[in-house]
């Protein structure tokens, strides 16, 4: 799907943040999303810092999410926060609006999903990290609670990544990422492993070589808490359902990715409008390899056939609105009182 050109917004005059956060909510009770975010300011205490939070498909959220006793407690602090109602209930499309409409000028780049509660000093860490470290791009933590968090831990120490529940790209893959214009397919489902393939092979800034650990930071210091999955709470089976049927598309889209950027080693930018088209370019390229994985695999087969049904992408055409920023909150109430 094409867009406009990238438009990144200057900030507050000359302001440069030194770590700029983005939340990615849709779901999300109200409760569940207060509480990420009364972490996530408790964790940038002391810090220049601004807040983002990308309600995606859900504006009934946005609207509450304005109204949080935690989102309105910050006008006249020295965090800047708004709350963005980005129509399209997709988080690829969310994660491109934020990186080529809305993120503000900063030295080191968060990104935390919207029902992560993370620890306090993990956020200061990803930037410290990140700034000491010339070879790298990016940084994340490791899973410390959920029934799989052992085995992500393991596979990430082993073979590197990055995880999407909380991690950080550094100014220069930020700029890189908008130079190109590099989005991610609409329907993605496993946005982090694509970005992580990427940022593993250098991102234009580095030779074009895979060095995962190298480029992507992992610190088992940066730590978030998240509620585990519970068999017996009905929205919990309902979540682990939908996640089951999403490893198909997980599986056919990192094989599309890999044959994007490490078998045909095409340009970052390249890939595909949406997720339907990079798995449909793959299949058709590699049709061997393709029917070998749809008939070892019923969840692939099943995800195929989804891609495969027409979807409506109208509301990508749609700008984000912003239903609450703390600086023009500050401004109006200023007005008021005087």
């Amino acid at each position: 799907m094409g867009s406009s050109k990238a438009q990144v917004p200057d900030g507050d005059g000359n302001r440069l943040d030194a770590c700029a956060v983005s939340v990615y909510s849709s779901r999300e009770s109200s409760d569940v999303l207060a509480q990420t975010l009364r972490c996530c300011l408790w964790a940038t205490t002391g810090m220049n810092a601004s807040v983002d939070v990308i309600v995606n498909g859900n504006p009934s959220l946005a609207s509450i999410a304005a109204n949080l006793p935690v989102v309105r407690a910050t006008v006249g602090g020295k965090i800047r926060l708004r709350v963005w109602n980005v129509m399209l209930g997709d988080k690829a499309f969310a994660w491109n609006e934020y990186v080529h409409r809305l993120a503000p000028p900063a030295q080191t780049y968060v990104f935390i999903d919207g029902y992560v509660q993370v620890e306090e000093g993990s956020l200061k860490r990803l930037s410290q990290i990140l700034q000491n470290a010339d070879n790298a791009l990016a940084a994340t933590g490791l899973p410390t609670t959920g029934w799989s968090a052992a085995k992500v831990s393991a596979s990430m120490r082993r073979n590197g990544g990055i995880h999407g529940n909380l991690y950080a790209l550094k100014a220069n893959a930020m700029a890189e990422f908008r130079r190109i214009g590099f989005k991610l397919p609409l329907g993605l489902y496993r946005t982090d492993s694509t970005l992580g393939a990427a940022l593993a092979f250098g991102l234009n800034l580095f030779a074009r070589e895979w060095r995962p650990l190298e480029r992507i930071l992992i610190d088992d210091q940066v730590a978030w808490r998240i509620k585990p999955l519970a068999w017996w709470r009905p929205d919990d089976l309902l979540t682990f359902y939908r996640r089951r049927k999403r490893q198909g598309h997980g599986q056919l889209e990192n094989k599309a990715v890999s044959d994007v950027f490490a078998v045909r080693r095409m340009p970052f930018e390249s890939l595909p409008g949406t997720t339907a088209e990079l798995v449909g370019d793959w299949v058709k390229s590699r049709p061997d390899e393709a029917q070998a994985m749809l008939a070892r695999s019923d969840l692939a087969r099943r995800a195929l056939r989804v891609l495969q049904e027409e979807r409506c992408w109208a509301l990508a055409k749609k700008m984000p609105e912003c239903v609450y920023d703390s600086s023009q909150a500050l401004k109006t109430s200023d007005v008021s009182v005087n």
